[in-house]
Parts: C-alpha cells; sequence; structure tokens
C-alpha cells in the first residue's frame, strides 16, 4: 500500500523533496556568470543595430526641402 502511495502525483512534492537533499548543486558562482555571459551578448545584440537608422534612404539630408511650412509633426502643410 505504501508503494503505490508513493507513485501518486500527490507525493510528487515530497519525492523531489527527498532527491533534492541528497544531490549536489551547481555553485554559487555558476548562475551570476550565466546572467552575465547573457547580458553581455545582449548588449553585443543590442549594440550591433545602434546606427540602423543611419541607413535607412529616407535620412533628413537626402529629402528635398519644401517651400511649405511644416507642422508639429514634421510633415509639410498642405
Amino acid at each position: 500500500m505504501l508503494d503505490a502511495l508513493a507513485t501518486t502525483p500527490l507525493a510528487a512534492p515530497a519525492l523531489l523533496a527527498e532527491a533534492a537533499e541528497h544531490s549536489e548543486g551547481w555553485p554559487v558562482w555558476v548562475l551570476p556568470v550565466v546572467f552575465a555571459v547573457a547580458f553581455v551578448f545582449l548588449g553585443y545584440v543590442v549594440w550591433s543595430f545602434r546606427d540602423v537608422s543611419n541607413r535607412t534612404p529616407r535620412k533628413p539630408s537626402t529629402q528635398q526641402v519644401h517651400a511649405k511650412s511644416i507642422d508639429e509633426f514634421g510633415h509639410p502643410e498642405h
């Protein structure tokens, strides 16, 4: 009867807690190193896209200057 109770889903947390007591975990420094590497990698990805807007063909220097007045959104008024 006790073996049948141990295999039920309700007993799973107790079995996991017992297994955690007997297992060795990661060293304390592993998690901060993993997060630091991920942070540096994501920083590199963000840094690589820093000048994407400068490569678009609609830069202000390439647009023709309109003689008409410009509204508050930067569009020429008609």
